[in-house]
């Protein structure tokens, strides 16, 4: 299953594997947890979370299973789109012009739906209307090479770079099946062959689907099985992280999980990734042969719980570091082992961990122990204090689940198929397996359920935000002073997130910024509405072009969503054809 946020919530794949939505919306409350929660940027919250299960399996009119659908998680109700090539397992990314991009997939494929065409090449276009389809032309020279679980990002000149894969299907990656290369959409003029990395080599076996941020120098960083390396491509000179401690591979099918904490004027938009989590046996840091890759695929592997915090440009001692590479700060480790989360970016600069299995590693049948127990990452509290624990869910959530930030400030959590979706529960009388999982959970995190007043964006001078460094006005209502305690002069921030296309715990283009924000009226203690300038992101290494949420939060508390397109479309997206 994969996510992405724009329109409304899209689905492709077995058991709807894509999604993306746009509308602001809240659905009625139906269940509540109790728990505590912590500081959250500067003011502390301590409501319970809560679960709202929605949605039933998306059919045709024949009543076979659609491989993707156009969901409107304000209605819960679905349409079935129509697909010509496998998108099964591809990347994503939603394109500045507005539509999303479903990039790469999987074999040709017949089942009682029809047939579809082999995907490993092709790239389809969808818009948001209300009776928009896919674009897939049958292209088979829209990638220049052939993708099987690729990750996607757009770089600052508004371009995508599309990294690695496999060119068949397989259950970890291999010298004869790797794709050790990447490319650019849309295609200049000459761009005829891809470029080759020698990183996509060295990380085999688990280099399938590699975590992938834009730092703010440009350079592109890229983590696979147990360590990183950073450049600007198309350019041969990277450089390359220590070994992250803890196990040999975090890359699937022992599936860890990452996300870049948020950019922050106040400290120059240091960049800092966390990775976390995945699972390991006893099997090595070079386990490259066909009998060590078999010895490591079981549903007893250990799970991991350790994470790593590196700021990949920062400078660093030798002395510290016998490698003389970037090290990894090891300080703050989860409460237990997962496999196969979900790291999201929420508006109130912490970060959500939900998903996952407490044993085992992806794949048919080999995720165990569902982790039903979300987890928050506090970066402002003090290290070895950031994890903090919060209420569970009653849904298994293990192979092929996913979830993304949606604009009312809440968590869709769809999916889950683990199993062959013809017998979907053939091997249910194992202990500890699980079904294909067609609910749709809406999670509210602590700062939705605290009963305070939230405050509400009444108007913005533009959404368009095609020039960086640019001013734009805000006006804030709703302001109270539970809530806001200070008054939102001092109390207020500003931040753009794009939440990504999610899919196998791997957000493409997920990323968070804070806004510098200048006070222009209100806003006292007491004062229900104030003004604000707010500075559009410097330049397009720190908000690469796209569009992305824009919130206010007041105490912690945030506001709905505007939708803001930053930096225009300098890629020619609007053009772009498949």
């Amino acid at each position: 299953m994969c996510v992405c946020v724009r329109v409304r919530v899209w689905g492709i794949g077995a058991a709807s594997e894509c999604a993306a939505e746009r509308d602001n919306h809240q659905n009625p409350n139906s269940s509540r947890y109790a728990a505590s929660t912590d500081v959250i940027r500067r003011v502390p919250l301590p409501p319970p979370e809560r679960w709202d299960v929605h949605g039933t399996e998306a059919e045709l009119s024949n009543g076979e299973t659609s491989w993707s659908v156009s969901y409107d998680y304000k209605t819960d109700t679905y349409r079935p789109l129509t697909i010509k090539t496998n998108l099964f397992c591809a990347g994503g990314m939603l394109l500045p012009d507005g539509r999303l991009a479903a990039i790469g997939g999987a074999e040709n494929h017949t089942d009682t739906v029809g047939f579809l065409a082999d995907g490993f090449r092709a790239v389809r276009l969808l818009s948001g209307g209300d009776s928009d389809d896919w674009i897939d032309p049958l292209n088979p020279t829209a990638l220049l090479d052939t993708r099987w679980y690729p990750t996607v990002v757009m770089l600052p000149e508004g371009r995508l770079l599309v990294m690695g894969g496999s060119y068949i299907g397989v259950e970890f990656n291999a010298w004869w099946s790797n794709t050790p290369t990447f490319e650019f959409l849309p295609r200049r003029k000459g761009e005829t062959s891809s470029v080759p990395i020698q990183f996509l080599w060295d990380t085999l076996p688990a280099n399938l689907y590699p975590i992938m941020y834009v730092l703010p120098s440009g350079r592109v960083f890229t983590f696979a099985s147990y360590k990183a390396t950073f450049g600007i491509p198309p350019s041969t000179r990277y450089f390359e992280t220590a070994r992250l401690p803890g196990g040999p591979f975090r890359s699937y099918p022992w599936t860890g999980f990452g996300a870049m904490l948020p950019l922050d004027p106040a400290n120059n938009y240091k960049a800092q990734v966390l990775v976390c989590g995945g699972s390991m046996l006893d099997c090595g840091w070079d386990c490259n042969t066909f009998d060590c890759q078999q010895t490591c695929q079981s549903s007893s592997a250990t799970t991991l719980s350790s994470c790593g915090l590196i700021d990949p440009e920062a400078p660093w001692s030798t002395s510290a570091n016998a490698s003389g590479l970037q090290p990894w700060d090891m300080t703050d480790s989860m409460p237990y082992g997962r496999v196969m989360g979900d790291l999201l970016n929420l508006p109130d600069g912490s970060i959500l961990l939900i998903n996952g299995a407490g044993s085992g590693m992806a794949g048919a049948n080999l995720g165990k122990d569902a982790t039903l127990e979300p987890l928050l990452y506090l970066p402002h509290n003090p290290a070895g204090s950031r994890w903090q624990k919060l209420s569970p869910t009653s849904i298994p959530r293990v192979y092929h689940s996913t979830a993304v930030l949606l604009p009312d400030g809440r968590v869709l959590v769809a999916g889950s198929s683990p199993n062959d979706p013809k017998t979907p529960d053939a091997d249910l009388t194992e202990p500890n397996t699980y079904s294909i999982e067609h609910r749709v959970e809406y999670f509210s995190p602590p700062y939705l359920t605290a009963g305070l007043p939230r405050p509400v964006i009444q108007s913005v001078s533009s959404t368009a935000w095609t020039a960086y460094n640019a001013s734009f006005s805000l006006s804030l209502a709703n302001i109270d002073a539970k809530t806001c305690p200070l008054g939102a002069a001092a109390g207020a921030d500003f931040s753009l997130v794009q939440p990504g296309f999610r899919t196998h715990s791997t957000g493409h283009g997920q990323r968070m910024i804070w806004l510098a924000k200048k006070h222009l009226s209100g806003g006292a203690p007491g004062d229900a509405s104030a003004g604000f300038g707010l500075l559009s992101p410097p330049a397009a290494e720190i908000a690469p072009p796209g569009w992305y949420m824009l919130f206010a939060t007041c105490g912690g508390v945030p506001s709905e969503a505007v939708w803001v397109q930053v930096g225009g479309d300098p890629g020619g997206f609007a053009g772009y054809t498949v």
